[in-house]
């Protein structure tokens, strides 16, 4: 990594979180943006390990007054405005596009061994594997260009419509959703099209409403965008996230969406 990259980063992280209106206490050491900072540094360089992030920052003196691991992680997990930041990060226009993808806990063989996501609601589907897996389900909402700004986590056995249907939609003006063929539903599409939202999903072949070739086109250009997006997201994390309970698994998702969403930015 260059000190460039290091110092746009932070720059980058504490306008977004002026924009947002958040100020420090006066008496705090270690501010909100750079425990921020030091998350997506350790989600970007170091596969989500905040303790190697930590020392790196502490010890090259982009961080002197670093805060030991525990505190520093309860700060982390204590971060709340994850989708705010990536609604200044990720800008969109009329055209966005949804889906998911599975973030596997541990394998199927040693479910009843497992620490976190107990229960059957977490035992998922990976259609693209061809497999079962306990873990949870990330719902994606990104502009057309693959920037990211909107995530919802699901346990891994919500269907993505389900998941849809309770999801807090970021959008403030009308807009146009596209996503894959599981969000199918003729009278939900009705439902979103009353409040400015046009779902567009693939139609199966059966389908009755067909779509044009021009929207068509749109939808194919626009879902080769979210599916690298996903790529990238993925190919920053380890092969398993180690944390000790789900609100920290969770933060760690958050991070790592947040950190690729900035790799488009600096």
């Amino acid at each position: 990594m260059k000190e460039i990259e290091l110092i746009e980063l932070y720059c980058l992280i504490e306008d977004s979180l002026q924009t947002l209106g958040h100020h420090d206490d006066q008496r705090c050491e270690f501010s909100e943006a750079e425990v921020v900072f030091t998350g997506i540094v350790a989600a970007r360089y170091f596969s989500g390990n905040i303790r190697k992030a930590r020392i790196f920052l502490k010890f090259n003196r982009y961080c002197p007054n670093m805060l030991s691991e525990s505190r520093l992680n309860r700060r982390i997990n204590r971060i709340y405005f994850w989708n705010d930041l990536l609604k200044i990060l990720g800008n969109h226009d009329y055209h966005t596009v949804i889906d998911s993808f599975p973030i596997h806990s541990c394998r199927l063989s040693r479910a009843n061994r497992r620490g976190l996501f107990q229960g059957r609601i977490f035992k998922g589907y990976n259609s693209s594997h061809k497999c079962y897996f306990i873990g949870i389900k990330v719902h994606l909402i990104t502009s057309r260009t693959g920037r990211p700004f909107f995530f919802q986590i699901t346990p891994a056995n919500e269907h993505d419509l389900t998941a849809l249907k309770f999801l807090d939609l970021p959008f403030e003006s009308p807009c146009r959703l596209y996503g894959d063929k599981a969000y199918n539903d003729y009278d939900y599409e009705k439902e979103l099209e009353r409040k400015g939202v046009r779902l567009t999903p693939q139609r199966k072949e059966n389908s009755r409403k067909k779509h044009s070739r021009r929207v068509g086109g749109w939808l194919y250009k626009y879902r080769k965008k979210i599916e690298t997006a996903i790529s990238g997201i993925v190919r920053l994390m380890p092969r398993w996230i180690q944390a000790v309970s789900m609100e920290g698994f969770e933060t760690k998702i958050a991070l790592f969406i947040v950190a690729y969403t900035t790799t488009l930015i600096n």
